[in-house]
């Protein structure tokens, strides 16, 4: 029946019906869920010092503008009740368990949280008394902050926020899960409560990419993009929903990489710009950038199919670098070289033209083809190959000998006491 009715109800030409519709969905839920022998009891108001305090919380988190305005936290833990001792412990666990179900916050209030709730520092003593997922979600708020922007909200200050944060997660499940009807469900159940965000928007433009209304999916993002100028939530789902459907139309991959640059441009180490950038350079043929953004991607990590992209990328650029060095003998393109012979599991290769550019690399480069050498004789033990030793003069340092000692396959190993 809700389904019937809600195919009937178009919440742009008529919200209050649609509200009405989904909250008498919404209440049918609620009392599908009680059991028929029992009724609701009215809580009865905690009128302890404590109780009274949180109540103060309760009502700063209720508005979306002050629940954002850390200087009202602060003001709430200078309270005289907070800092007694009688009630400090009281008054901690009662917000504690205010947030098991209130806990859309910024990052801000979350590191507030944490300092004057010591919610890291005490997080064995509090898991003894509130739930694993909970201590871990909000040991994780507290350590890495919240991804959503809660000043870009826009709507009532009474709002219901939780109820639309709760309708965006939903949709951004339903989208990844490939349910169209119920992320359709979502939007429109966000849309009545009057609140507005971008993250919202971009679950509505991937519903409308998802549709066949490429079109619009674009516009709308790029309307956000006017509004929140590289904003990086933004920039980067649109950037995605882009290159996702670059074969279907030449600009979308256009667009995609110029958005993947203005985030690289903000954050040179972002791992999926420069992922996306190495695959984008790579198929331009522009094999020196592709190279240079797949090392941002391997200083942090990759799979085997970007190891396969790095292997081609290498390829294009082995070409031309074997030929330059073989007609110039230049170090700068044979220590290049010896890089990729690396990356590519050449390793006896690159141990072979290490060996050969001793001689030639400047002193000033000294450093980079020690840490070379270690790491081709670290990936390819029991080689066979004599291991240099520093060219200037004297034997090498301690460092020298340690980085050369791990190359050669051990670890060299303080001697525990009492040992020989």
């Amino acid at each position: 029946a809700y389904r019937e009715k809600l195919a009937a109800t178009n919440p742009e030409d008529d919200p209050q019906g649609f509200k009405r519709l989904r909250s008498a969905y919404e209440e049918a839920c609620r009392y599908a869920r009680e059991p028929e022998d029992t009724e609701p009891e009215e809580a009865s108001r905690d009128t302890t010092p404590s109780g009274l305090w949180l109540e103060k919380a309760v009502e700063i988190y209720g508005n979306i503008r002050s629940r954002q305005d850390v200087g009202l936290w602060k003001e709430l833990f200078d309270d005289d009740t907070f800092l007694s001792l009688e009630e400090e412990e009281e008054c901690r666990e009662k917000l504690l368990r205010f947030l098991t179900e209130h806990f859309k916050l910024p990052t801000e209030v979350w590191k507030l949280f944490d300092r004057k709730l010591s919610i890291v520092k005490d997080a064995r003593k509090l898991r003894e008394k509130f739930p694993a997922n909970f201590m871990h979600f909000i040991i994780g708020r507290c350590e890495r902050g919240e991804d959503l922007d809660f000043t870009q909200f826009q709507g009532p200050e009474d709002g219901d926020y939780d109820q639309f944060l709760e309708h965006y997660d939903r949709c951004w499940q339903a989208l990844h899960e490939d349910r169209l009807d119920e992320a359709q469900v979502c939007l429109q159940s966000a849309d009545a409560l009057g609140i507005r965000h971008p993250v919202m928007e971009i679950s509505r433009a991937n519903v409308l990419a998802r549709q066949g209304r490429m079109q619009e999916a674009v516009a709308l993002l790029e309307e956000q993009l006017v509004r929140y100028p590289k904003d990086a939530m933004v920039s980067y789902n649109f950037a995605e929903m882009l290159w996702s459907r670059r074969e279907e139309r030449g600009s979308y991959g256009r667009r995609a990489a110029e958005l993947y640059q203005e985030l690289k441009a903000g954050n040179d180490s972002h791992y999926m710009a420069n992922m996306r950038l190495a695959q984008w350079h790579y198929e331009k043929g522009q094999y020196r950038d592709a190279k240079k953004c797949a090392e941002k991607v391997l200083a942090a990590g990759s799979d085997d199919a970007f190891m396969d992209l790095l292997v081609k990328i290498n390829a294009e650029l082995e070409k031309g670098l074997e030929s330059d060095y073989r007609q110039n003998k230049g170090w700068e393109s044979g220590l290049e070289l010896c890089w990729c012979y690396l990356q590519d599991g050449k390793t006896a290769r690159g141990i072979r033209l290490a060996q050969e550019l001793e001689k030639i690399l400047p002193p000033q480069k000294e450093a980079e083809y020690y840490g070379l050498m270690a790491k081709l004789y670290g990936t390819a033990p029991g080689s066979g190959l004599p291991i240099p030793s520093p060219r200037r003069g004297g034997p090498p340092g301690a460092r020298m000998r340690r980085t050369m000692a791990r190359a050669a396959g051990g670890r060299r190993r303080r001697p525990r006491r009492g040992a020989a």
